[in-house]
Order: structure tokens, then C-alpha cells, then sequence
């Protein structure tokens, strides 16, 4: 999907986080390869990353991430898709993001449905469908930490590490 098609659904999506949570109107980063969109408030940001150029079948990801300066700035990032699964969402996207959340879900699919899913996620009505879902289950099972209650933070953190520990994958929690 173009950046700036990305960058305008975005914005229309989530344009919730700004009018009711407080955060900043939403700034981007380039790196070339992927395009990153930040709403910040106070010590916490959240993150959208567009990965449909280098990654078609996983296109989109969002992120929690808590800010805490002292001598050091200290960061953590929590995926949505990890809060999804520690709470057990029953959510229109529940499926498909726990099929990215297991490296081997390729290996579980009929040869002959193989290509659907390769392409499924990579057109633009498709990724717009999935940044609508985002959008949606963000603001029905994120709302808490939207608010700044993220309590549930470090146990969503160690459910990703065992997971990370059970798969052998490298995790987001270094």
C-alpha cells in the first residue's frame, strides 16, 4: 500500500486517540522500508507500522510503548496482537493475528489453500480492512491503556517471552 494512502486511513481510524485519549496528532517515520506512525502522550506512544512492502502477508503492526526517563531513557514495547491473546479476544481479527503469531502456521495449511493466505493480507481493501479491525479492537480491549492503565503491560510481556521461549524465536523483549 502507498505511504500516503496508508498515512490518511491511519489517521482517519485512529483519529479516536487524539479526541478522546489525549495523545498528539500523529507524526511519521520513513526508514525505507517500512513506514512508522507515532501518537504520543506523556511517557507512552503508540506505534503503527506499515510492513506491506517487505512483509505482504503480515502488512501491519501495532505497538504499545512506555517511555520512563531518568539518567537513561528506558523503553518497552508490547504488541497489540500479545494483548489480544493474553485476554482472549473474541475479535473479527483474533484469527488472523494468531496465525502471525506462530512462526509455523505456514507449515499447518493444505499446500493447495497455501497461496491464499500468502497474498490474503497484501491488497490495499485488504489492508484497510485490517487497519479498520485494528482500530476497533484497540479501542475495545486497549482502552485501559489508552487511559494509562498498563498494569496488564508485564504480563503481557511475559506471555510473549514464553511463547518466545516455547517457538525458539527471538523476541521483542530484549
Amino acid at each position: 500500500m502507498d505511504n500516503n494512502l496508508f498515512i490518511e486511513f491511519c489517521k482517519d481510524k485512529f483519529h479516536y486517540l487524539v479526541d478522546e485519549f489525549g495523545f498528539n496528532d500523529a507524526t511519521f517515520e520513513d526508514d525505507g522500508i517500512r513506514l512508522h506512525i507515532l501518537y504520543e502522550k506523556k511517557g507512552y506512544k503508540l506505534e503503527i507500522i506499515n510492513h506491506s512492502i517487505e512483509m505482504p502477508e503480515y502488512p501491519i503492526a501495532v505497538y504499545f510503548i512506555t517511555v520512563k526517563k531518568s539518567i537513561f531513557k528506558k523503553t518497552n514495547t508490547y504488541a497489540l496482537d500479545d494483548l489480544l491473546i493474553y485476554r482472549k479476544c473474541n475479535s473479527q481479527v483474533y484469527e488472523y493475528l494468531d496465525y502471525n503469531n506462530i512462526n509455523t502456521f505456514y507449515d499447518k495449511i493444505p499446500e493447495e489453500k497455501l497461496d491464499f493466505y500468502k497474498d490474503k493480507y497484501s491488497s490495499d481493501e485488504e489492508i484497510k480492512l485490517i487497519i479498520d479491525k485494528y482500530s476497533r479492537i484497540l479501542k475495545e480491549f486497549g482502552a485501559d491503556i489508552l487511559k494509562e492503565n498498563i498494569e496488564v503491560l508485564p504480563n503481557v510481556k511475559k506471555l510473549r517471552e514464553e511463547y518466545d521461549r516455547k517457538f525458539g524465536c527471538s523476541t521483542i523483549y530484549n
